[in-house]
């Protein structure tokens, strides 16, 4: 699940406009459906990959081996 990010960037409403799509789904269908690397998608948005891996953690998406606790 996508947490909401709040307080959004206006960098970020500006990528939501041109896509039509949250940024939080975007960056999920991207990075987690698509299998694109933080690099890939920063260099297809034209945004800095450090940028890119904030915008995730705020997201709550991340990719990889999950520790599950019983």
């Amino acid at each position: 699940m996508v947490r909401k990010i709040e307080n959004k960037s206006a960098r970020m409403i500006e990528v939501e406009e041109e896509w039509g799509i949250e940024i939080e789904e975007l960056l999920r269908w991207a990075y987690v459906d698509q299998n694109y690397s933080s690099s890939e998608i920063s260099t297809y948005l034209s945004i800095r990959r450090t940028t890119i891996n904030k915008w995730l953690k705020l997201a709550g998406i991340y990719r990889g081996k999950v520790a599950l606790s019983e």
